[in-house]
């Protein structure tokens, strides 16, 4: 059966990362999705930790018109796409899991986000303008740096969203509003 609608919420029950989330953190995630879910969206839980798993799930369901899937990441996930530690340590295998995501017309749209500062030494008071504010754009993760890394044929898989950022993880958020509800 196909998805019948034309933008689809994905919440993977498994995360690389990070243990498997609760019943409970399901449901408090599709009732904050009830904010944002509108007719022609559609919520779809998984269990595929990985983007090619993730791939490998939806491409089956997609109507013969739609012939394209974007996901829609942070900058923090981009770079753990680009980490080969998911690709069995290998820089090789993971070239080869971003041309098949490639030629199956996969593409990620990528916001940036504010990275949170190492925690510093206090600077002196005497520190000039100029230099405090290009410190602040050196913060400023865009996935640009990762993205000259790999090779050419494979950088027009990211659109990088320079200009568009949340500089908060998706688990900050759901914190926020659960302090929220107390």
């Amino acid at each position: 059966q196909n998805i019948p609608c034309s933008i689809v919420w994905e919440i993977s029950m498994t995360n690389a990362d990070k243990p498997p989330i609760t019943p409970q953190d399901v449901y408090q995630r599709l009732q904050h999705l009830q904010n944002y879910v509108t007719p022609n969206m559609g919520v779809l839980l998984t269990d595929a930790p990985l983007f090619i798993q993730k791939v490998q799930l939806l491409e089956p369901l997609l109507a013969p018109q739609q012939q394209k899937i974007n996901f829609v990441i942070g900058t923090d996930t981009m770079i753990r796409l680009l980490n080969p530690k998911y690709y069995h340590n290998s820089q090789t295998e993971m070239i080869q899991v971003l041309q098949s995501m490639k030629q199956q017309n996969i593409q990620f749209v990528v916001g940036a986000r504010l990275q949170q500062p190492p925690k510093q030494q206090p600077q002196p008071k005497q520190q000039s303008q100029s230099s405090s504010s290009s410190k602040k754009e050196e913060l400023l993760e865009t996935g640009q740096e990762q993205l000259d890394l790999l090779p050419n044929e494979l950088q027009d898989l990211f659109l990088l969203l320079k200009d568009f950022r949340v500089d908060r993880s998706s688990s900050e958020i759901r914190a926020q509003q659960d302090k929220k509800k107390e």
